[in-house]
């Protein structure tokens, strides 16, 4: 086994559940070692909502592995939860779908408890977290992507999803992508991911705080 194999096992085996992709407190350990060993704090890896990169806050969690300070991190692991809800809903809906071949008795017991229980965390997580979204990026008017703007502003029928549902939709993609790279140990690859989770956030917080303005919400 090569060592990238080896990385990858040990990753696989580190977070076998939720808890590997949002760590809070004593099971922050790239957070508390640092602490510990250098008397320090990790600050937070964010990049997208300052004027310049990076986050002066102490980091106190981990999302996806990144150290990230409450605030920031809270955020993260809103949108990383709700991917993970999403995901078991679709896969566990699909193979129960009552047009597919009956599934063997014990294993569809099993996926009806498992999408419902599978996690306390992940309760009440498969929806877009607006209270977090609005908070962390104020509407600001010369960021709001173009698309965004022509819609709110269009007083013609819209065939098409409002821009809110789709960002977020774009957001659990992205979070989708960083919970395979991190699984994968491909950590260079988690941080660049991470630029394109803070953007599309911050536009679909925008979106939705126009389209609350413009009585569409």
């Amino acid at each position: 086994m090569t060592e990238t194999m080896k990385a990858r096992e040990a990753r696989r085996e580190e977070c076998p559940d939720v808890t590997g992709i949002v760590r809070r407190g004593e099971a922050a350990e790239r957070v508390r070692r640092c602490a510990e060993q250098h008397g320090e704090h990790l600050t937070s890896f964010v990049g997208y909502s300052g004027s310049s990169f990076g986050c002066e806050a102490a980091a106190t969690m981990e999302v996806y592995g990144l150290p990230m300070c409450e605030e920031h991190g809270e955020k993260a692991a809103g949108g990383a939860l709700e991917e993970l809800a999403v995901h078991i809903e679709w896969e566990s809906t699909r193979l129960l779908n009552p047009y597919t071949p009956r599934l063997n008795p014990d294993l569809e017991a099993a996926l009806k408890r498992a999408a419902g229980t599978l996690s306390p965390e992940l309760a009440g997580a498969d929806h877009p977290d607006d209270d977090l979204l609005a908070p962390a990026w104020p509407l600001d008017r010369e960021r709001v992507d173009a698309e965004t703007l022509d819609y709110v502003e269009d007083s013609a029928p819209r065939g098409y999803p409002p821009p809110f549902d789709s960002f977020i939709e774009d957001r659990r993609l992205v979070c989708r992508f960083m919970r395979l790279a991190y699984e994968e140990g491909e950590t260079w690859l988690v941080e660049m991911l991470e630029q394109e989770r803070e953007k599309v956030a911050a536009q679909a917080a925008y979106a939705l705080a126009l389209e609350k303005e413009a009585g569409l919400r």
